[in-house]
């Protein structure tokens, strides 16, 4: 119902208005307190009218709705400019809406729910203050362009502003179906809700984008029962003047900022942007009851709970290709060549003779200014970065337990303490993001809860991303994509909490994370085992121990330097893990022991890369064979830290960076436990041929793939290597205009549509091997040899209708002898109408 037509135009006024109401009444067969004997009999039964009356009331299942509502009350904008104070930009709802319910088993059942909500919306597009964009002093030159595109936007882009009541209120009474004096009290169900809701945007710059959000939660508390006398009534109303009581806050917010590199003509080939965005929130602790105070209260010793986090990132792109063009021999270089000019028609008709005694022969005019093939085939190759991208992230958290100041604005708290200064809890560096420690002062200022038995923990998040990226095109029709990656996570824990002489320490730190980085293992990917599945690189591994023990007991200070008659250094054994690791990476990376980064956390990732060429298609000769070659490769290859946590033991006194503690074999303990590291290589493709043939349209393409995944587990020093072969060959010919008689109707109908064949052939191969560094044994323990045969034929009757024939068989045959050969094979035809327009 729009009562908005009640008014004038003029006003436009939306007032969207909802009303129901409903009954719903059941009456029973039988007599619900004495279900053999039929209702209406058992009304009979009874003497006075009163009595039945009684009788037919509670043995009803009754229920009535009502329900009214007012959606969005608002005064329309008619025309004009907007403004921030504009009351077109406030709106209003309510409703009410009340369900009653009796029956045999209940007196009443009532819940009634009030929402009210008022809210804040303005959205503009206002134009920046550009002063300088028009103005003669600062000229038109290109090196002042930052200055002449000032720019500062004065009033926010939208501005969300909304605040939700939300009351529920329900009675429920059982009925005394028994011959039994019971007082049975009144059950209540209800709450008072206030949710307010802040959201902003604001482009201060077309640079400097900022977006701030927060929701704070409250509850209005009620006394228990009715409301049924002033006291109870005004304690109500005291709550809501004070807002409520907070249970909950947040609010994030982002500020990306575009750096203008592009106004400066030196540096306008490089792309950066950085971006800060934080987020914060305040979860307060549950209440408990004061039978002092008797009433309920917010428990002092679990306390309330903050929690923050912050984002920062960068990410760059540098266009070499615009580099080069500012030079205008690079640019000359890098542009396609010049053509001749062509020579104007002549008249054969109006041509003189030829004088056979004329010695003079005219040649064709040579392009103006054309570079030799061979210097722009020199300059390509030196010219072949074509840009080169980046993108660093990092994330920060904390989380604080046992935080005893309330929100107020912000999240924060604002009060004197004991001296007469202003305090703002837990300040305003935390709740924009910082990660600044601020236990130190949260204890001093007494924000911590005092009970020793207190044992949340305390908590701080990291991550560390850093992508990188590079395009190369040394010739025509070769792209070399190069790709880095390093993800490194790291979470610490900690009991914080005071003793029993009020002086607050940190109890069971604990540090946990994950590391993985791009990496290159390339020397040893071809290296074959022998007959009895060994090889030269994990002889090579067993080798490394000794050099790699032998290095680094050298270096570490708290070491006695003496070398034991198996080769190694005292305190770095052959199952230390550091030395494991290092000899470990050595070895399958092929690089000397004693060059080999000495660290588990490697700071700069090495490249992968993806390799196109398209170049073979385009020379002149080929162009007769094929209509397109593409081949292509790329290597993939990570190295992973799964999972390590801190080893409590670890000490290192004096700050060198080893440890001075050994564990129960004599080892020293390394600071960082891990259970195991791998490797992950992937040749995806080694080689990828894709052909179609010039004559008669045959596709067909080749492509050969290696696998690799190495994971050495310290615990009994055990490598487990997974290797995977694939050769995949496929063609595919489409048959123009396939003739395939029908018969619709008794009538024969000759379709002329495309069909496509396709085959293609698979051989995969696998196998695991278990090598045992202490027992000396390379032991296959999984493999498999696997054969896939795929033929298929698409014939598209019209543009909804197709038919699909295929064939597919799986041959499996076993490497080792506790699995069996099988085979699975696939022959159909499926019918495929698509109803879709």
């Amino acid at each position: 119902m729009e009562l908005g037509k009640f008014f004038p135009d003029k006003v436009s006024l939306s007032l969207p208005f909802y009303y129901s109401f409903g009954q719903v009444i059941s009456n029973p067969q039988f007599n619900p307190l004495d279900p053999d004997v039929p209702f209406e009999t058992a009304l009979q039964a009874l003497e006075t009218k009163q009595d039945r009356d009684e009788l037919r009331r509670n043995a009803q299942d009754f229920t009535q709705r009502k329900t009214i509502s007012f959606t969005n009350v608002r005064k329309n904008k008619t025309g004009g400019k907007s403004h921030i104070y504009d009351i077109e930009n406030f709106n209003v709802s309510y409703s009410y809406s009340e369900i009653f319910r009796r029956n045999i088993n209940m007196q009443f059942d009532v819940l009634r729910n009030y929402r009210g909500s008022l809210g804040y919306n303005f959205n503009a597009s206002p134009k920046p203050f550009e002063p300088f964009k028009k103005s003669k002093i600062v000229g038109n030159s290109k090196w002042i362009k930052l200055v002449k595109d000032f720019n500062v936007t004065p009033l926010p882009a939208s501005i969300n502003i909304r605040n939700d009541l939300d009351r529920q209120y329900g009675e429920q009474l059982l009925r005394n179906n028994t011959t039994y004096r019971a007082i049975l009290d009144t059950t209540f169900n209800k709450f008072f809700n206030w949710v307010r809701q802040y959201d902003m945007r604001w482009d201060l710059t077309k640079s400097l984008k900022l977006d701030f959000a927060a929701n704070n939660q409250s509850r209005v508390d009620e006394p228990a029962g009715r409301l049924d006398t002033e006291t109870k009534k005004d304690s109500v109303k005291t709550n809501l003047k004070n807002f409520g009581r907070n249970t909950n806050y947040g609010h994030n917010g982002n500020a990306s900022y575009q750096v203008p590199l592009n106004k400066l003509p030196l540096v306008d080939w490089i792309s950066l942007n950085a971006r800060y965005g934080f987020d914060y929130s305040w979860a307060a602790a549950p209440l408990r009851f004061d039978s002092v105070l008797n009433k309920n209260t917010p428990s002092s010793a679990l306390g309330n709970t903050i929690q923050n986090s912050n984002t920062k990132s960068l990410n760059a792109t540098l266009t070499f290709t615009q580099l080069y063009n500012k030079l205008p021999f690079f640019k000359k270089l890098l542009a396609p060549p010049n053509k001749a000019p062509q020579q104007p028609q002549r008249n054969k008709s109006a041509e003189q003779p030829k004088n056979q005694n004329d010695t003079t022969k005219t040649k064709p005019p040579k392009p103006p200014g054309q570079i030799p093939g061979v210097v722009r085939f020199i300059g390509k190759a030196i010219l072949a970065v074509k840009n080169v991208g980046g993108t660093f992230s990092e994330t920060n958290g904390t989380m604080f337990p046992g935080y005893r100041r309330p929100s107020v604005i912000l999240g924060q708290d604002y009060y004197q303490n004991s001296k007469g200064e202003q305090v703002t809890a837990p300040g305003f560096g935390f709740v924009f993001g910082s990660q600044k420690d601020i236990r130190f002062d949260a204890a001093q200022n007494l924000w911590l809860s005092t009970d020793t038995s207190f044992n949340a923990q305390y908590t701080r998040n990291f991550t560390q991303n850093i992508q990188a990226r590079s395009t190369i095109e040394p010739i025509t029709g070769l792209r070399i994509e190069l790709n880095a990656t390093r993800n490194y996570s790291r979470n610490l824990t900690e009991n914080y909490r005071a003793n029993t002489s009020g002086v607050y320490r940190g109890v069971g730190t604990m540090e946990s994370g994950n590391f993985s980085v791009s990496y290159i293992t390339w020397n040893t990917a071809f290296i074959k085992d022998r007959k009895n599945k060994t090889n030269e690189i994990f002889e090579q591994f067993d080798e490394n121990r000794k050099i790699i023990s032998q290095i680094i007991g050298i270096e570490n200070p708290y070491s006695n330097w003496l070398l034991t008659d198996s080769g190694y250094v005292d305190g770095y054994g052959g199952a230390q893990q550091e030395v494991l690791t290092y000899a470990f990476l050595a070895a399958y990376t092929g690089r000397n022991p004693k060059k080999v980064e000495k660290t588990q956390f490697f700071k700069l990732p090495l490249p992968n890369w993806r390799i196109t060429f398209d170049g073979l298609s385009k020379l002149a000769w080929s162009k007769k064979i094929w209509n397109s070659v593409n081949i292509t490769h790329g290597y993939r290859s990570t190295y992973n830290i799964n999972s390590f946590i801190t080893n409590i033991n670890y000490t290192d006194p004096q700050d060198y960076g080893f440890s001075s503690v050994r564990d129960a074999s004599g080892n020293f303990i390394p600071q960082y436990e891990a259970q195991q590291v791998s490797i992950t290589e992937s040749f995806s493709p080694l080689i990828g041929i894709d052909m179609t043939w010039k004559k008669n349209g045959l596709f067909t393409r080749m492509e050969i793939k290696r696998d690799r995944n190495l994971s050495l587990t310290f615990t009994g020093i055990q490598l487990t290597e997974v290797r995977s072969n694939d050769l995949t060959i496929g063609a595919g010919y489409r048959i123009p205009k396939f003739t395939l008689p029908f018969k619709v109707g008794g009538k024969k109908v000759k379709l002329k549509n495309d069909l496509n064949v396709t085959a293609d052939f698979s051989m995969r191969k696998n196998l695991t091997i278990i090598r045992k560094m202490i027992e000396k044994t390379n032991i296959p323990s999984a493999g498999m040899n696997t054969y896939n045969i795929k033929l298929s034929a698409d014939y598209i009757l019209n543009e909804r209708f197709n038919i699909r024939f295929y064939y597919d068989q799986v041959i499996n045959r076993p490497e080792i002898a506790n699995s069996f050969p099988n085979s699975n094979t696939q022959v159909g035809f499926a019918v495929r109408f698509t109803l879709a327009q």
